[in-house]
């Protein structure tokens, strides 16, 4: 099976593998990798179980939790563009939130209007 790892996923590999082999303590490898001993405990059981795999963010590929739904969104942006141009993303969230019934937070507003 192919895995994608990012530089730092490659970096715990050797780490991971040495302690499992018990060629490194927890404590040495938790220094090394900056982590704490639970957290490399963690990473070795994920190891165990997945192989190389198990050491890679298993949210990646997958679609950001916070998402707004396309056709929100695509509402949001006309709204945006067509009532609210010259509003700053506060007001322009306040506003949609009052008029519009649209709860969206300012940050996600600012970021779509640019």
């Amino acid at each position: 099976m192919l895995v994608t790892m990012s530089t730092k996923e490659l970096h715990r590999l050797p780490v991971i593998q040495a302690v499992v082999e018990k060629r490194l303590r927890r404590r040495d490898a938790a220094s090394q990798l900056d982590l704490t001993e639970r957290q490399v405990q963690r990473l070795m059981n994920r190891f165990r179980e997945s192989g190389a795999a198990g050491l890679t963010n298993s949210r990646r590929g997958l679609p950001g939790t916070h998402r707004i739904d396309i056709a929100l969104r695509h509402r949001i942006l006309t709204l945006l563009r067509e009532n609210y141009v010259g509003f700053g993303p506060t007001l322009a969230a306040e506003k949609l939130q009052e008029s519009q019934c649209i709860q969206d937070q300012q940050q996600k507003c600012n970021r779509r209007r640019k």
